[in-house]
């Protein structure tokens, strides 16, 4: 009889676990995210969160300190790269997608609406696309802005920029508060500019010329309109008041404390910002050149393995990472947040202890643009690009001659 008992008892319980959905159809993929201990603290609530929602999927984070994406590119070599994963722009973005390492995400997004593109700015989502096909979503984005001292310009009577502003205001500006030590060092700077990549560039499109051609297969920098966007940059440099390559950053010297009225720089250093600046500051857009203004962009994206053996699972977790998982980034302060109805939340434009115009981060990403996407950026960039352009902010040689280096060089590299 008791023998009789367990064996329905039993049949029972199977005919149970055949009906549940859960343990008919959960599957388990991974999340390999970077991050310092704040983000990584976000994306255990995140995970955590969407396993509470989706008890047919488990996902598993897995945080990555340091060396992210060697690590990430030693697991695709040997077949154990993780479902979900970040994809830098510039470095990573092309070759992931011509390589075929990212999943398409077209079919997915175009058949939910839930995914909501129109929510995300239409030049920031440029990038994730490549020969018409969607292959990643943006977390964030990284737009750059002027920050600036209002004591410094008080003290030296130099009213606060505003949307009016050209660069023949701000020399004028950055002129006006550079002093020197009685020793011929910088005593006050006007402006930390930069002088990788994106500063030059953006002289260049600001300037009315371009760094290539669409396809990036022509590298269009010896017009007379790039070469002037860079020339203003070497003056602006040989005439002092624009920091160069080899400025001397002394230890006490910086934006940080007090001695450089103006910074070229994004919103991961607001938080840092709030807590140590012991002035006052705020943000304004970047001056206007002949042909407008442009900044920048980058951005954090998520992608999915093409390899992953739970494609729907792996694209319903990053719709919920830029969805639900967006608005938790939002309030940390290290970012913009890549939908736009986020920009404009409160938890973004009212954080506690924020004084700035936060409003300006959406303006300045109305006029961003995407630094050249190609699989030769190492070599194209890094290796040729940046170097010649050194040469030139630094007096090495003429832009001219820094330019004609490039685009003579150029061909070898983009051909391969």
């Amino acid at each position: 009889m008791k023998t009789n008992r367990l064996v329905l008892a039993l049949g029972l319980l199977l005919v149970l676990l055949a009906l549940s959905p859960v343990a008919d159809a959960q599957v388990t993929i991974r999340f390999q995210y970077m991050g310092d201990e704040h983000e990584a603290a976000i994306y255990e609530r995140v995970v955590a969160e969407f396993n509470k929602r989706n008890p047919d999927i488990v996902v598993i984070g897995e945080h990555v300190a340091g060396g992210y994406f060697d690590r990430l590119l030693a697991q695709m070599a040997g077949g154990v790269a993780p479902d979900v994963f970040h994809v830098f722009t510039e470095d990573f973005m092309r070759p992931f997608q011509q390589s075929g390492f990212l999943l398409d995400l077209t079919p997915y997004v175009e058949n939910d609406e839930g995914f909501n593109l129109e929510d995300f700015p239409p030049n920031l989502l440029e990038a994730g696309y490549y020969q018409g096909r969607l292959y990643a979503l943006p977390r964030d984005v990284a737009v750059r802005v002027i920050f600036y001292n209002q004591d410094l310009l008080d003290r030296y009577g130099v009213p606060a920029p505003d949307e009016s502003w050209t660069w023949e205001v701000m020399r004028e500006a950055a002129s006006r508060v550079t002093t020197l030590n009685p020793d011929g060092s910088t005593r006050i700077l006007g402006i930390d500019y930069g002088t990788w990549f994106g500063p030059w560039m953006n002289m260049v499109w600001m300037w009315g010329g371009e760094v290539a051609d669409p396809e990036v297969t022509r590298i269009l920098l010896n017009t007379p309109e790039a070469i002037a966007g860079l020339q203003f940059m070497v003056d602006a440099i040989k005439d002092g008041w624009m920091a160069g390559p080899d400025f001397n950053w002394k230890e006490g010297f910086g934006f940080q404390h007090g001695s450089v009225a103006f910074k070229w720089d994004g919103h991961w250093i607001v938080p840092w910002a709030r807590e140590v600046f012991d002035f006052h500051w705020d943000i304004a857009l970047t001056p206007k050149g002949p042909a407008g203004r442009t900044t920048t962009l980058g951005s954090n994206w998520y992608g999915v393995n093409a390899l992953t053996q739970h494609p729907e699972a792996a694209v319903r977790f990053v719709k919920y990472l830029v969805g639900e998982g967006n608005r938790l980034f939002a309030g940390l302060g290290g970012a913009v947040p890549s939908r736009i109805s986020l920009v404009l939340s409160e938890e973004f434009l009212y954080p506690e202890g924020a004084h700035e115009n936060r409003l300006v981060w959406l303006q300045a990403l109305e006029t961003g643009r995407w630094a050249p996407l190609t699989v030769h950026w190492e070599r194209l960039i890094n290796g040729l690009m940046q170097p010649e352009i050194d040469k030139a902010l630094r007096g090495q040689q003429s832009v001219e001659a820094a330019v004609a280096k490039i685009v003579e060089t150029a061909p070898a590299i983009l051909n391969e």
